[in-house]
C-alpha cells in the first residue's frame, strides 16, 4: 500500500482501500427526505440505552469484588499508587474514578454502580464514531442501537468494577487507530496514546488489546515506500509501554507472587461460556440447548461476513484485532490463566457493529440473522431483568437475616475466603467479627487487613466459645464451601444452617451454633 507524507494532516496518510469510498450503502440518512439526523438518532439510542442500564441498577445485592470496590479507594491515593500496585491485580485507575464519584453522588449500591452506567453510556457514541469510519453511517447506528441493547453491555454497565470504564477508554484506542488507518495522523495518535494508557491502568488485560492494534496499525506502514510512519508508531507504543510501567510492572509481580491462581486452567468449555457471554450476557440458561442459540448466532455471522465482507479497514480493526487478542490471551493461559469471559466485555462493540453491517446487506444471511439475533437478545435481557436475588452473592440479604444476633452481639466467625468488609457494608455496627485461621495458614489478604482489620480465631478457641454456650455464627462464602467439612472438625455440629442457593451453586452459607435466626432465607 503506497504511503505519502500528507502536510496538511501532520503525518502519514494511507490511500485507499483503508478510506472509506462513498456509496449508496453508506450514505448517510439525514441526506434522505423526511430521515431524522444521525444525531438526533444516537440520542435516542443513548436514552433507551440509559433505561436499560438503570432499571433494577440497585436490585441485586454487592457481591464480593463490588464491596471491594467501595471501601478500597479509602486507602489513599499513596497506597494505591506504590503497594497497592504489587497487590491488587486491577490498577488504581478505576478505585480513583469510583472514590470521586461517591464523594459527588453518595455511596449507595446504586450510585457506585452508576458510574459503570456512565461509562458505558459514553461508549455507545464512541462505538458510532468506530462504525461511521470503518462502515459508514447506516451500519454504524444500527451497530450502535445493538450496543445498547447487547445483554452483556448491559450486564457490565450494572457492575461496581473497572470493565464499562475499560471498554470505553479501549474504544478511544480504537478510534484513534480506524483514523490512523484512514489517513488522520493529527490528533489521531493522541487519542489512541491517551485512550490505550487508560486502559492499561484500569485493567493489565488490555496490554493483549493495544498489541493487536498495534500490530495491525503497522501491516500498512510496513509495505509504504518510507519509514517515519513506522517509525512513529513504534515511538508511540515505545511512549507507551514506558507510561503503563507501574501497571505492567505489577501484574508481572502478580504472576510471579501467584495471586492469579484461582482462574481455572484453560479448558474447551471456556471458550463455549466466552460465546455465549458475549452473545447473550452471563446470565444465559446452562442448558445445552440454550448454548447452541449464541453459537449459531456467531455462525450465521460468520457467513453473513464471509458473503458480503466488510471495508477492509472495518475488517482490520473489528475482525483482526479481537482475533489477535484471542489468540493472544490463550497462548498466554498456557502459563498462566487469564481467560475470563469479563476480559472479552469489549469485543461486544466491533461485534454488535459487524452486526449491523451485516444486517444490511440483502440476501438470505440477514433474513436468518435478524430473527435469530432478536430471540438471542430478547432472552438475555429476560434473564438480565428476572435474575433471582441471589444471582450474585446476596450480602444484603444476609445481613438483615443475621441482624437480629449481630444486634445481640453474637460472635461472628468469617471463613479464609470471607471478608469482613462484606457484612460491614449492611451492618457497619453490631457482632464480633473474627477470621476462621485456615490450616494449613494461607497467605492472609494484606489489602482487606487494611481496609477492616478482623482478628483470626483457631478452632479451638472456637470449639471453647461454643462449649461454654456463646451464641456463634459462622458465614462462608461458596469458595469456603469446598473446605467446609475440614473447616469443622472438631467442632459440635451445628444447631443451623441456611443457605443462599442460585442455579443449585450455594452462593453464601450460614452456620448457627446455641441461637437462631428468626427466619429462613429465600433461594
Amino acid at each position: 500500500m503506497p504511503v505519502i507524507l500528507d502536510q496538511v494532516h501532520g503525518g502519514p496518510k494511507p490511500y485507499a482501500p483503508f478510506a472509506l469510498p462513498p456509496s449508496p450503502a453508506v450514505a448517510r440518512p439525514g441526506a434522505r427526505h423526511g430521515a431524522l439526523p444521525a444525531t438526533v438518532i444516537l440520542v435516542l439510542i443513548v436514552a433507551v440505552a440509559a433505561g436499560l442500564r438503570l432499571h433494577q441498577l440497585g436490585y441485586l445485592s454487592l457481591w464480593t469484588d463490588e464491596v471491594f470496590s467501595r471501601y478500597y479507594y479509602r486507602l489513599g491515593l499513596r497506597y494505591l499508587w506504590t503497594e497497592g500496585l504489587a497487590w491488587e491485580s486491577s490498577p488504581p485507575l478505576y478505585y480513583m474514578a469510583a472514590g470521586a464519584w461517591m464523594q459527588l453522588f453518595g455511596d449507595s449500591d446504586a450510585t457506585l454502580r452508576s458510574l459503570s452506567v456512565a461509562a458505558s453510556l459514553a461508549t455507545l457514541p464512541l462505538a458510532y464514531l468506530i462504525g461511521r469510519e470503518t462502515l459508514g453511517q447506516r451500519a454504524a447506528l444500527l451497530g450502535t442501537a445493538l450496543l445498547a441493547l447487547a445483554p452483556d453491555s448491559v450486564f457490565y454497565a450494572q457492575q461496581a468494577r473497572p470493565y464499562a470504564l475499560l471498554v470505553a477508554w479501549l474504544c478511544l484506542c480504537l478510534l484513534g487507530l480506524v483514523r490512523i488507518m484512514g489517513g488522520r495522523w493529527r490528533g489521531s495518535l493522541a487519542l489512541y496514546v491517551a485512550g490505550a494508557v487508560l486502559a492499561l491502568y484500569t485493567h493489565t488485560t488490555s496490554t493483549f488489546v493495544i498489541a493487536a492494534c498495534g500490530l495491525v496499525g503497522a501491516v500498512p506502514m510496513l509495505r509504504g515506500p518510507g519509514t517515519r510512519p513506522l517509525l512513529t508508531w513504534i515511538g508511540a507504543h515505545a511512549l507507551l509501554v514506558l507510561l503503563a510501567l507501574p501497571a505492567l510492572a505489577g501484574s508481572i509481580l502478580h504472576v510471579e507472587e501467584q495471586r492469579l491462581a484461582w482462574i481455572p486452567p484453560l479448558a474447551r468449555w471456556q471458550f463455549l461460556n466466552i460465546a455465549t457471554e458475549v452473545v447473550a450476557g452471563p446470565w444465559w440458561p446452562d442448558d445445552a440447548a440454550y448454548r447452541l442459540l449464541p453459537l449459531l448466532l456467531l455462525g450465521l455471522l460468520a457467513l453473513a461476513l464471509l458473503r458480503r465482507p466488510p471495508p477492509l479497514r472495518a475488517a482490520a480493526v473489528l475482525v483482526v484485532v479481537p482475533l489477535l487478542f484471542l489468540g493472544m490471551v490463550v497462548a498466554a493461559s498456557l502459563f498462566q490463566p487469564i481467560l475470563l469471559g469479563r476480559v472479552f466485555g469489549w469485543t461486544e462493540v466491533p461485534f454488535c457493529l459487524l452486526l449491523g453491517h451485516a444486517l444490511l446487506q440483502p440476501g438470505w444471511a440477514r433474513r436468518l440473522l435478524a430473527p435469530v439475533l432478536l430471540l438471542a437478545f430478547g432472552l438475555g435481557l429476560h434473564a438480565q431483568f428476572h435474575t433471582g436475588p441471589n444471582a450474585k452473592e446476596p450480602w444484603r440479604d444476609v445481613v438483615e437475616r443475621i441482624r437480629p444476633a449481630l444486634d445481640r452481639g453474637t460472635t461472628v466467625v468469617l471463613g479464609p475466603e470471607t471478608i469482613a468488609i462484606n457484612i460491614r457494608q449492611y451492618a457497619p455496627e453490631g457482632g464480633e467479627l473474627h477470621t476462621l485461621a485456615s490450616d494449613p495458614p494461607g497467605r492472609p489478604d494484606r489489602i482487606v487487613s487494611y481496609i477492616f482489620p478482623t482478628p483470626e480465631m483457631g478452632r479451638t478457641e472456637l470449639a471453647r466459645r461454643i462449649a461454654a454456650g456463646e451464641e456463634t455464627v459462622m458465614v462462608l462464602r461458596s469458595l469456603d464451601l469446598d473446605s467446609l467439612a475440614p473447616m469443622l472438625e472438631g467442632l459440635p455440629t451445628p444447631a443451623w444452617r441456611l443457605d443462599w442457593t442460585f442455579r443449585g451453586t450455594v452462593r453464601v452459607a450460614v452456620l448457627g451454633w446455641n441461637g437462631r435466626p428468626d427466619e429462613p432465607p429465600g433461594s
